[in-house]
């Protein structure tokens, strides 16, 4: 017998029903949101991963940041929130949100609790609430600006986009603070019982998980990357839909019933994005290597497809944010189109030695003959010299110590061959059994090399453990963590 998702077994009218249950048992009522104030200095708090959470109630021991300042910032009237006023949990969360684009592009932002020129995609705006929402392959980051004092932070992430009732691929991320520091517990909704949805541990995605704030007089600023724990609950490519929604409550307000059903924004995760593109003008990116490594060049073409009616007459292209500074910027008129109706335009880069790594943004902003300007952006990777695909697998737990078996590819990202060994850094308590302190050589310009290794599991082991990948070669030195998941 094929089991249907839980939500499919009910009528509306019963999940309506449900809604009501569950906004009785918390007596919640409608609350509104708070403007935000005037700015202030700015304290900041930043943390690893939360402690363990307990399904079904909010964790006893949420992980919190330090405050680095000194002084307390006394808040704006208009920056704090009434804490004792509940909230109908039950409305909120079917209440549609509206978004600046739906449409998300691949960004690495910094984890420091400082929101950057042109750092985040902005997501919605909410009772002067600024939130921002990007991905990269098997992680997403979340922020949001001049959140009120006294003011929790729920985001609600439905990883395979099919529905909050379907599945066990929801994840719900609430933020609270204590003074300035930022704590974050998550737990996730399984919906594949037959007895209905239920809360369950999340250890395994707050162990993945990182975020920084600060808070100042108009309010808090959080800063949040969460990383795949080798589950499948993110998408790991472009072309894929992550339902997402923000939500803010006063700090009192209990955790909400796992049945109650959410609205959620289906948020499309690619690689360009083209706004106000004009009438009969068509376009895409052709990047034949999406990655360049520091002190290396790259080039990004765009190609055209329409007539010179179209009226263009100059583009304008850099790398946005964070590379702004790292890259170069060209500027040209606007090519004429050929006999088939196409148009080339190329954005070739050095990148510095010392740039940054991580995903970012190529914009063009075309300009017709009136003036009116449109925004075409495409993401491309600084990356290091080598990544590690690893093939992750779950491990089922023993009572006994036991080996298993990894694999994982070293690829490379440069066109010069990659002369190295490899290592790798078990967790405490594991122990590397084969595979360790191995020399590998990849000759061909961005080729791959895999590379096999054993660890020994400590005896009824139960967790997500993470390991270090690391490939040292000619002075130059790349590590990545991978999980491996024990059940």
């Amino acid at each position: 017998m094929v089991r249907r998702p839980f939500i499919e077994m009910f009528h509306p009218a019963l999940i309506f029903l449900a809604v009501l249950l569950g906004q009785a048992r918390t007596g919640q009522t409608p609350t509104n949101p708070q403007t935000p104030a005037p700015q202030a200095p700015a304290q900041t708090s930043t943390a690893p991963a939360p402690a363990p959470q307990t399904p079904n109630q909010a964790p006893q021991a949420p992980a919190s940041g330090q405050s680095q300042g000194t002084n307390t910032q006394s808040p704006a009237p208009g920056a704090t929130a009434s804490a004792g006023e509940p909230v109908n949990l039950g409305a909120m969360f079917v209440k549609q949100m509206t978004v600046t684009q739906l449409g998300r592009l691949a960004i690495t932002p910094n984890i420091d609790g400082k929101i950057s020129p042109e750092e985040w995609d902005p997501f919605a705006s909410q009772g002067g609430v600024d939130t921002f929402f990007q991905w990269e392959p098997h992680k997403l980051y979340f922020a949001a600006a001049h959140i009120p004092l006294g003011q929790d932070m729920i985001i609600s992430i439905d990883g395979h986009g099919d529905s909050w009732l379907v599945g066990r691929d929801n994840l719900e991320v609430r933020v609270h603070w204590q003074g300035a520091d930022a704590q974050i517990t998550e737990r996730m909704l399984d919906n594949t019982p037959m007895s209905g949805p239920t809360w369950v541990d999340a250890t395994n995605f707050r162990e993945c998980t990182q975020f920084a704030g600060t808070t100042d007089s108009y309010g808090h600023t959080i800063e949040i990357g969460i990383t795949d724990p080798e589950t499948e609950t993110f998408p790991d490519t472009a072309g894929k839909t992550a339902g997402i929604r923000f939500d803010f409550v006063p700090e009192t307000t209990p955790q909400a019933e796992p049945l109650l059903p959410r609205v959620m924004v289906p948020a499309r995760l690619q690689l360009a994005r083209g706004v106000d593109v004009p009438a009969g003008l068509s376009w895409k990116p052709e990047v034949p290597e999406r990655t360049v490594v520091p002190g290396e060049s790259n080039k990004i073409r765009l190609t055209f497809t329409g007539t010179d009616d179209v009226g263009l007459k100059r583009i304008d292209m850099r790398s946005e944010g964070l590379a702004q500074n790292e890259t170069d910027s060209s500027g040209a008129p606007f090519p004429t189109f050929d006999k088939k109706g196409r148009a080339f335009v190329d954005y070739k880069t050095k990148v510095q030695p010392d740039a940054g790594l991580g995903y970012r943004v190529m914009k063009a902003t075309l300009v017709d003959g009136s003036g009116k300007s449109s925004t075409l952006e495409t993401s491309y990777e600084i990356a290091p010299l080598v990544t590690f695909d690893f093939n992750s697998k779950v491990v089922q737990s023993s009572t006994e110590p036991q080996v298993a078996k990894f694999s994982a590819f070293i690829r490379s990202h440069t066109s010069k061959r990659m002369n190295g060994v490899f290592h790798v850094n078990a967790p405490d308590g594991w122990k590397v059994k084969s595979g360790e302190d191995v020399q590998f050589l990849i000759y061909d310009a961005r080729g791959s090399k895999r590379q096999v290794f054993e660890l020994v599991i400590p005896a009824n082991y139960k967790g997500t453990a993470p390991v270090k990948l690391v490939a040292d070669f000619a002075g130059t030195h790349s590590e990545q963590t991978v999980y491996v998941v024990v059940e």
